[in-house]
């Protein structure tokens, strides 16, 4: 009887270790600082895009990048978590 419980131990053991490999940590939101202009001078020369890009005034190319990417926020509240997040 004691050996079976001690498989039964072993089998769940393994399967949480497996379960854990299996399980996604990535965040529902990141929140990073960027240097667009940074950005823009590493842009490919060899690439007609990236020839395009790097030709584009900072703003029109943040907006250009940023295209379905981006969400707009305003508010007090928004402020504040910020500044936590900082």
């Amino acid at each position: 009887m004691e050996t079976i419980r001690r498989w039964i131990l072993l089998a769940a053991v393994t399967a949480a270790v497996i379960l854990g490999l299996y399980a996604s940590l990535k965040p529902f939101l990141t929140i990073e600082p960027v240097d667009m202009a940074a950005e823009q001078k590493d842009e490919s020369a060899w690439t007609e895009r990236g020839q395009y890009l790097a030709q584009l005034p900072l703003d029109e190319y943040i907006a250009e990048v940023t295209r379905g990417q981006r969400v707009e926020v305003s508010g007090p509240d928004w402020a504040s978590f910020l500044a936590g997040v900082r």
